[in-house]
């Protein structure tokens, strides 16, 4: 008798497990939508974000103030003044730091003035190491000349800044090429001795040499300020560094994956509107399906 109930029972039964199924699908659909839709940002390559290290400069009387700023760590920092030959004469610190951390400042004596053309610029350089033990430096002046009118041609080329004669020379009579000396990564493959190394800023007389002129400034290839001589006084041009060219020796310092962070990107981007687009149509079809059983 049992037997007999049992199978007459079948059908209903059978039936009611169909509907349960078309009803709980929906719902189990949903659930992947949503989870989707929360985990796939999640899946997505993240921007590579590294530090900066920028220096704010104050001067009053003999005494230079220089604080961090950025979002990280500066070590050994040190401070130069442009002297009247083109050399960077090193600034007697008052309190120096092997750490210099932002919003830090630092202070140093500054001699008085010379004499000489070139120290009306009140030219200034501060060399510090990054936490990779990579060094850098940046330049600054506290009696900026204006932009040049006329400028020369100059560019990295080969690793080396390219500086072309003016068309001019009886406009601009002389450049003076100042830049941080920039090795690059090459230094941290030996061990560091964080000791500074500068050499003079180079004066080109225009008169005197009529072929391009080839300088190294290091495997770095940092930006240059041209500080060029005219009869209205010095007029500055910026060349920008080797850095931002493309192969240029900031490329050494990535790796491959971050270079294709962008398509990266594309990609998850790609995915996560087809994988929406599955979902909501997955759930639609399935709510049809509820309302037609």
């Amino acid at each position: 008798m049992k037997s007999q109930m049992t199978k007459a029972e079948l059908p209903t039964l059978q039936m009611r497990v169909g509907r349960f199924r078309s009803r709980i699908k929906p719902l189990f659909r949903g659930a992947a939508a949503i989870l989707l839709l929360v985990l796939m940002p999640g899946l997505l390559p993240r921007a590579a974000l590294a530090g900066n290290i920028a220096y704010a400069f104050s001067l009053t009387g003999n005494e230079l103030t220089m604080t961090l700023q950025g979002d990280t760590s500066a070590y050994y920092p040190a401070a130069f003044r442009l002297a009247g030959d083109g050399a960077w004469e090193i600034l007697d610190s008052l309190g120096p730091l092997a750490e210099q951390t932002k919003g830090v400042a630092i202070r140093f004596r500054w001699p008085d003035q010379g004499t000489a053309p070139i120290e009306s610029v009140k030219g200034l350089m501060v060399r510090f190491f990054d936490q990779s033990g990579v060094e850098f430096g940046q330049v600054s002046f506290f009696a900026s000349p204006p932009a040049a009118a006329r400028t020369i041609k100059a560019a990295y080329v080969d690793g080396q800044l390219r500086l072309s004669p003016p068309d001019d020379p009886n406009w601009i009579r002389a450049t003076w090429v100042i830049s941080p000396f920039e090795e690059g990564i090459a230094p941290i493959a030996e061990p560091l001795s964080f000791v500074h190394r500068q050499p003079p800023a180079k004066r080109i007389d225009w008169g005197r040499v009529i072929t391009p002129m080839a300088i190294d400034n290091g495997a770095g290839q940092p930006s240059a300020i041209l500080l060029h001589e005219t009869p209205t006084g010095f007029e500055s041009q910026t060349v920008q560094g080797g850095r931002y060219q493309p192969g240029g020796p900031g490329a050494e310092q990535r790796t491959l994956w971050l270079n294709s962070a962008a398509r990266f990107r594309e990609a998850g981007l790609v995915s996560l509107i087809a994988g929406l687009t599955l979902a909501v149509f997955a759930l639609v079809k399935g709510r049809l399906r509820s309302k037609a059983s």
